[in-house]
């Protein structure tokens, strides 16, 4: 496990992730000159996956499991482009928890293992037939 902070940085950009193209919030018509009228945002998820890499880079060998208290505190739009510190710090007391800051936009805990956990066993059938709902 890291004993101190570590920080990377990662470039947003339209440029650099093509796909933040597919999530903005404001359609144009096409061939529109300004992309920042699209306003082109990073979602939720691919910054918990950029959290969840940092995480591992910190601990090699070990595997992202879990997020816990996932914080996002604003949009982070992509025109502008701009460079985002990911910086991963080891949670005193507690092996394996790594807390991740992405820039001022979002927060988590992130708890490693050498390896995801077993998947829960399929949900049983059910033993009578299916019936319509009285309401």
């Amino acid at each position: 496990a890291p004993e101190a902070s570590t920080t990377t940085t990662l470039h947003i950009s339209p440029h650099a992730m093509p796909h933040l193209l597919d999530h903005c919030f404001y359609p144009q018509r096409p061939g529109w000159p300004d992309l920042e009228d699209r306003w082109p945002v990073v979602p939720a998820t691919t910054i918990v996956r950029h959290m969840m890499d940092a995480a591992e880079a910190a601990e090699p060998g070990m595997r992202a499991v879990a997020v816990h208290g996932a914080r996002f505190e604003r949009w982070l739009t992509a025109v502008p482009a701009v460079d985002v510190p990911i910086t991963v710090t080891p949670v005193p007391g507690r092996p394996h928890h790594l807390a991740v800051s992405f820039g001022p936009t979002a927060r988590a805990v992130l708890e490693l293992a050498p390896h995801h956990p077993a998947p829960p066993p399929p949900m049983p059938r059910p033993d009578a037939p299916e019936r319509r709902p009285e309401h």
